[in-house]
């Protein structure tokens, strides 16, 4: 049996992003055939219900003030004889936007489907996770590394850490999937692999670390996933979130809001999630 367990921000990533579909549902696939068997802690199903309501609303701010502002741009210094067809796109764009929602939505259900399968193993929080966690912190091991809160992740890793001590026995593989490589990968050398915190769990032949989960999904069974799906989870990796200019955080979003600097250009902001100061767009890709 191959048990999986996938970090709250891959089922969220999921859902959100639609070129991941396919991804989602060849683990339905998989579970429906009893392939695998996913492992969800607690914290993981509480996470997802609590994020994903602010994620979809995020999204669609999100997507009109880029429209937006893409419009205004176009209006300003688009090549004339050129906007009317900018202007089309942008238009037909802002037309798919209700159809996003509902395949957002449609995604949602279907992970909330996987947790309440029968064959899906929820592990609620145990004292020994939480022992460990302490001993993780007080030690300064990642996820605590970084000193920020990292508290659900040091419970996702160490519940993923004790199933598999427990389950050795059993002849099983184990696959541990994030996005989260700050957290979870050697902040030293190549983002595929876990710190070196994590090496007595992935150090074992048959638990395996994953940060793009279309290629986890084919080390279960190949060619599942396509190439180009494969490529399209590394480029989003690839591209660094903006900075707030203020804490350093990367919870940013559009704030709506438009000045104008010294010189007269545009100055676009973002919201900070985590302090609630506003960045110019600039800066905050400059810092990051």
């Amino acid at each position: 049996m191959v048990f999986v367990l996938c970090d709250t921000c891959v089922w969220l990533n999921l859902a959100k992003d639609p070129q991941q579909n396919i991804i989602l549902q060849r683990l339905r696939s998989l579970v429906a055939s009893r392939k695998i068997t996913l492992l969800v802690p607690r914290v993981v199903v509480e996470e997802f219900l609590r994020n994903k309501d602010d994620i979809v609303s995020y999204l669609a701010r999100r997507n009109q003030v880029l429209l937006r502002e893409v419009r205004e741009l176009v209006k300003a210094f688009g090549d004339t004889g050129k906007k009317e067809v900018a202007t089309d796109q942008i238009t037909a764009i802002a037309n798919k936007m209700p159809s996003l929602g509902t395949s957002m939505a449609m995604a949602y259900t279907q992970i909330q489907s996987l947790f309440v399968d029968s064959s899906t193993v929820i592990i609620e929080l145990s004292d020994a996770v939480k022992s460990s966690v302490v001993d993780m912190a007080l030690m300064k091991l990642a996820p605590f590394h970084r000193n920020k809160n990292s508290l659900a992740d040091a419970i996702i890793i160490q519940t993923f850490w004790q199933f598999v001590e427990s389950e050795q026995r059993s002849g099983g593989e184990f696959i541990f999937v994030t996005a989260n490589t700050d957290d979870f990968s050697d902040p030293n050398g190549d983002a595929n692999n876990p710190h070196t915190d994590f090496l007595p769990v992935f150090g074992r032949t048959n638990a395996h670390f994953f940060i793009n989960s279309g290629k986890a999904v084919n080390f279960i069974e190949e060619n599942l996933v396509p190439p180009d799906v494969v490529d399209h989870l590394e480029r989003i990796r690839s591209i660094k979130p903006p900075t707030c200019h203020f804490c350093g955080g990367h919870s940013l979003m559009p704030a709506g809001a438009v000045g104008r600097d010294l010189t007269g250009e545009s100055i676009y902001y973002l919201i900070c999630r985590e302090c609630s100061q506003m960045t110019d767009v600039r800066e905050a890709w400059e810092e990051s």
